[in-house]
C-alpha cells in the first residue's frame, strides 16, 4: 500500500513545473475551476515531495559499482506519458471527470510498472541512474556514487515503486537490515 501511495505521489509531483505552466495558462484564459485544480495539484505535489524527500529509507539495495549506468533524461516513456497528460489537460474535459480519469491512468501505470523520469526531482538536482534495470535517483554525481558503492557495496533507498528508488544516506541503516 505504501508503494502505491508513493507512486501516486511520484506521478503527481513529477510534473510540478507543468502545473505552474497550466496555472498561468488557465488564469490568462479565465478558467477559474481549472486554475483551482492546478493550485490543488501544486499543493498536493509539494506535500508529496516533502513527505518523500524527508522520510526515512525503507530498504538497502546491495549492488556493485559495475551495475550502475547513467540514465537518459529524455526517453520514449516520458514522451508517451506527456502525451497522455496533455491529452487530458488541453482538451476541455468536465472538471469532475479530469481527476478521476487521471487517477485511473495512474493506477493503470502502477499496475504495468511504468517507469518515467520525474522532472521535478531533476530540478532539485537529483541525478538518474539505472541499477539492475531499476531507476535510482541520487544527489551524488556518477563518480561519487561509484566511489560510494566501491566502498560500501550498498545504498540506502526509499522505495517509490518496485522499479523506482530514491537514494538517501542520511540514516545509518546497516547492511543486514532488510525490510
Amino acid at each position: 500500500m505504501i508503494r502505491l501511495i508513493n507512486y501516486i505521489g511520484y506521478c503527481i509531483y513529477s510534473f510540478l513545473p507543468l502545473y505552474l505552466f497550466f496555472l498561468i495558462y488557465y488564469c490568462y484564459y479565465n478558467k477559474e475551476a481549472y486554475a483551482l485544480l492546478c493550485v490543488m495539484l501544486i499543493i498536493a505535489s509539494s506535500l508529496f515531495l516533502i513527505i518523500i524527500i524527508y522520510s526515512k529509507p525503507t530498504n538497502i539495495y546491495v549492488c556493485s559499482k559495475d551495475e550502475v549506468k547513467k540514465a537518459s533524461v529524455f526517453s520514449y516513456n516520458n514522451i508517451l506519458f506527456l502525451i497522455l497528460f496533455f491529452m487530458f489537460w488541453i482538451i476541455d474535459f468536465p472538471i469532475l471527470l479530469l481527476p478521476l480519469i487521471s487517477f485511473a491512468v495512474i493506477l493503470l501505470l502502477y499496475k504495468l510498472n511504468f517507469i518515467f523520469i520525474s522532472y521535478t526531482l531533476l530540478i532539485f538536482k537529483y541525478k538518474v541512474y539505472y541499477i539492475r534495470g531499476k531507476k535510482v535517483y541520487s544527489k551524488k554525481s556518477y563518480e561519487e556514487l561509484l566511489i560510494y558503492l566501491k566502498k560500501n557495496k550498498y545504498i540506502q533507498i526509499k522505495e517509490i515503486s518496485s522499479n523506482i528508488f530514491l537514494e538517501d544516506e542520511n540514516y545509518n541503516l546497516k547492511r543486514n537490515y532488510c525490510h
